[in-house]
């Protein structure tokens, strides 16, 4: 059966340092194949998830980046070793970002439109299947990430990281100072930060949030830098009890895909109600 190509989701760069060099430096940071294992695992099975998703390398590639292709019943996520080896990549980062692909398959509503000319699958309602970029960004955080993480040793995860001190009051605020979620939060945030900066250095923060009101949703782009981080802080300061339980969100109903509560609702930078 012939799979579609429906956008590259996350594209970072061209020109990284050659591959061995990367793995090199790599190896002294974390183990990123024991990364992808840890997120195959998690996935689970295709009754859970509705649709067989399949992991794999882009070897000998010089772009940073991930992607996925869908028909109705088989997904593809690739992620390019350059992406995975770059050493500005951290190992939360690639989870992230891996969190952030498996969204366009499980993140259900809202969903892209289907491009002009196209000929690819086509979901009920003339929509494509794939998942808008910031309910993506949303999904990583409130579903994927915690799932990937939970029984980690978070502190040690942490040491040293600038990113997760910004959000720490907020995390203990919404999850209890201290908690286990609450250093997961911490952990969302700064992979987040990461994936959204693995380029080059931009000017976003978690205290310095978008005030940007979309006049629409926004599904066809991406929001902006600040406002993706936004979205991920969003998702990531959901409670355990107010966020699904299901990894697959609902396909068509959007207001069924968000946290119950408000502190952790998508931001209106892209997501209007």
């Amino acid at each position: 059966m012939r799979t579609y190509l429906y956008l590259i989701a996350v594209t970072f760069a061209v020109g990284l340092v050659g591959t061995k060099t990367a793995k090199a430096k790599q190896a002294d940071r974390f183990d990123a194949f024991a990364v992808l294992r840890e997120f195959d695992a998690m996935i689970g099975s295709t009754d859970e998830t509705g649709v067989k998703v399949l992991v794999k390398i882009e070897r000998q590639s010089t772009s940073l980046a991930a992607y996925v292709e869908r028909n109705s019943d088989f997904a593809t996520l690739t992620v390019t070793d350059a992406l995975i080896f770059s050493s500005r990549t951290s190992v939360d980062g690639l989870r992230m970002t891996l969190c952030h692909e498996l969204g366009h398959i499980l993140g259900g509503a809202p969903r892209r439109d289907v491009p002009l000319e196209w000929d690819g699958p086509v979901a009920h309602d003339g929509r494509s299947e794939i998942s808008a970029e910031g309910q993506a960004d949303y999904y990583a955080s409130l579903v994927c990430f915690p799932r990937l993480v939970r029984g980690h040793d978070h502190k040690a995860a942490l040491a040293g990281n600038p990113v997760q001190s910004e959000i720490g009051e907020a995390c203990d605020r919404a999850h209890g100072r201290g908690s286990e979620d609450s250093l997961i939060c911490r952990r969302s945030a700064a992979g987040g930060h990461n994936m959204l900066t693995l380029v080059r250095h931009f000017q976003i923060s978690s205290t310095t949030p978008s005030q940007m009101t979309a006049p629409s949703t926004i599904t066809n782009s991406y929001p902006d830098r600040q406002c993706r981080l936004d979205t991920i802080l969003a998702g990531s300061r959901c409670s355990q009890n107010s966020r699904p339980h299901q990894i697959r969100l609902d396909f068509d109903r959007a207001e069924q895909n968000e946290c119950l509560s408000t502190i952790a609702a998508r931001p209106k930078c892209w997501y209007r109600r």
